[in-house]
């Protein structure tokens, strides 16, 4: 059965701990080697809670996490995706194709062999010390919304409000709710929640959002470091939540994480392309937003813990799927 790998969104503030550190010493000599490349200690990549650092109601972009905040979570979000995949490689568990979200993207080009780990951590420290704020231009921030499922989205984002975009959608919640994110300026997204019914919109001020036009300018500074990164033909397929396509080329992937920062992202077009390659069951490794509940025309295990490692492979063995340790 063809398996498939997906790297999702989202950069979870809450620490990984020591378990999987603990347990396997793949993932040991993994975040050891982590540890060595970026200078981030074992408490930073494994204990330190980053959640009171960060206000999700700050008033100002004064008060957005700082670069060493968004830079530690970027990192350990990597450095468990990619451990927990070499866990399950280690298992006889290694992906047919793969897909990737935002930050996932940049891993799942990763673990599809088109970046090396050492450049896909160098570019990660770079992106986090550049402006997250355009000068001159009004604070930016996100909004999460949870839309009955025949909302409208063009009176939520687009023409029709000025200010607001859609950044990513994640699609159905268990049948019962459309779950997006929105990205744009802080007063309009604020306006937004109060027009929308209760509960529908909530906006997060200290985060900046992204994957909208208002984030050319990251864009262009993001663009000459690009430029210079090796990005290699991905070994295994790999297909992009920007558009409903395959990346075949080393070029396809460097287009793709720069495109990342300004249009918006769709879990449907990985799942889509994963879909159409055959992928009959798929693996979600590592800590980002939780995929129990949304919609994926295959199961989907999500794998973020020592203990998730098991029912995995047992899970998988009842899809059809062996495993066999190396």
């Amino acid at each position: 059965m063809t398996l498939g790998y997906i790297l999702t969104a989202g950069i979870p503030l809450e620490p990984p701990g020591t378990a999987l550190y603990d347990s396997y010493p793949v993932m040991r000599r993994w975040c050891d080697q982590v540890a060595e490349w970026t200078g981030l200690d074992h408490d930073q990549l494994l204990t330190q809670d980053l959640t009171t650092a960060v206000s999700l109601d700050a008033d100002s972009a004064e008060q957005l996490p700082r670069h060493e905040v968004a830079y530690t979570s970027q990192v350990r979000q990597i450095m468990n995706s990619l451990g927990i995949a070499d866990i399950l490689a280690e298992m006889g568990l290694r992906p047919n194709a793969i897909g990737g979200l935002s930050l996932g993207a940049f891993t799942a080009a990763c673990l599809a062999g088109s970046l090396e780990r050492r450049d896909l951590l160098d570019l990660v420290a770079h992106i986090t010390k550049l402006p997250t704020v355009e000068p001159g231009k009004p604070p930016t921030g996100m909004a999460i919304g949870t839309l009955p499922v025949d909302a409208d989205l063009d009176w939520y984002c687009g023409d029709s409000r000025p200010g607001v975009y859609l950044g990513a959608d994640n699609g159905v919640y268990m049948g019962q709710a459309h779950v997006v994110m929105f990205s744009g300026y802080v007063d309009a997204l604020e306006t937004l929640a109060a027009e929308a019914p209760a509960g529908q919109i909530t906006v997060m001020k200290a985060l900046n959002g992204g994957h909208t036009p208002l984030q050319q300018f990251a864009y262009d500074l993001r663009k000459p470091y690009v430029d210079k990164v090796a990005f290699h033909d991905p070994r295994v397929p790999l297909f992009s939540g920007l558009r409903d396509a395959r990346l075949e080329t080393g070029d396809d992937v460097r287009a793709d994480i720069l495109d990342n920062t300004t249009r918006p992202i769709h879990l449907a077009h990985v799942n889509a392309g994963l879909a159409r390659y055959g992928v009959r069951a798929a693996i979600v490794p590592g800590v980002a937003i939780p995929v129990a509940g949304l919609e994926f025309p295959f199961p989907v295990v999500q794998v973020s813990t020592a203990e998730d490692v098991g029912k995995a492979a047992a899970i998988l063995y009842e899809l059809g799927i062996e495993v066999e340790p190396r």
